[in-house]
């Protein structure tokens, strides 16, 4: 649920109401939707900013996990399989995280 601003008394209320609760203004379908749209533009773009830094960042953490247990000597617990897929797995994140921040 969105909230929009009441353009008379500048409060914010629900895209969904009739009217704004404070001084009754019913709000036009244009302009709640240019808010809506401003609104939904803005936490995609922020989106698409955040997906490639998750992406490295999760991609190390993978990568150093597969570290840890090769150098702890507990690869036999978890497993040569489980341990390189986290390794490869993390080093695939990283290489699409940078190939997408150099664009």
């Amino acid at each position: 649920m969105a909230l929009i601003q009441c353009p008379e008394c500048e409060k914010e209320f629900s895209e969904h109401a009739k009217n704004c609760p404070n001084c009754g203004y019913p709000p036009s379908n244009k302009k709640v939707k240019d808010t809506v749209g401003r609104v939904n533009d803005t936490v995609k773009e922020t989106s698409n900013a955040l997906k490639p830094w998750l992406m490295l960042i999760g991609g190390i953490l993978l990568t150093l996990g597969g570290i840890f247990v090769l150098l702890s000597g507990s690869l036999e617990k978890v497993g040569y399989m489980k341990t390189f897929a986290f390794f490869f797995f993390g080093i695939g994140l990283i290489t699409s995280g940078t190939k997408i921040l150099k664009n």
